[in-house]
């Protein structure tokens, strides 16, 4: 089964932009200031330094964040990936999936191992054209699942 990628809102692009934007700037300026190019000249040389290198670490973080976020099913769990905080779901433990169709907002609940009781969810934020093909994939994955339909404005679902 394939993988699902994060579906990040069109905001966070640009706010990525901007961030990277305002990395890059700096980082310049700091190159500049290292190699006193003009009338830059670095006081503190270490810190030009280091605002590179965590610039630079920053900006990798960034494009691991933005391209490695994905959900996905292996064989024995569901995997939800975003930067490096991983949570596995296992297959026994998924109860239901709910898709809000008006708002494409769809979340898997499954039960609490600490508390079988008790539910905890996964917003599964993906693209809306992949929604049904992730049905698919979960059905395939765990039979017995309940897929619930809803309505935003009526609070009812279907089956």
């Amino acid at each position: 089964m394939k993988k699902y990628r994060f579906a990040f809102p069109k905001s966070a692009f640009v706010i990525y932009a901007l961030i990277i934007a305002a990395a890059v700037i700096s980082v310049v300026f700091s190159a500049l200031r290292l190699a006193e190019v003009g009338k830059y000249a670095s006081s503190i040389p270490a810190l030009d330094i280091v605002t590179i290198v965590a610039f630079g670490i920053f900006v990798l973080l960034l494009g691991y964040n933005l391209f490695g976020a994905f959900y996905a099913f292996e064989k024995s769990a569901f995997v939800s990936a975003q930067l490096f905080f991983r949570k596995r779901v296992q297959k026994e433990r998924i109860y239901k999936f709910i898709i809000d169709q008006e708002s494409g907002v769809a979340a898997l609940y499954y039960l609490d191992p600490a508390s079988p009781e008790s539910l905890l969810y996964v917003t599964v934020n993906i693209k809306r054209k992949e929604l049904d093909a992730f049905t698919e994939d979960l059905r395939r994955f765990k039979s017995d699942v309940l897929i619930e339909v809803r309505s935003t404005l009526s609070g009812g679902g279907e089956e």
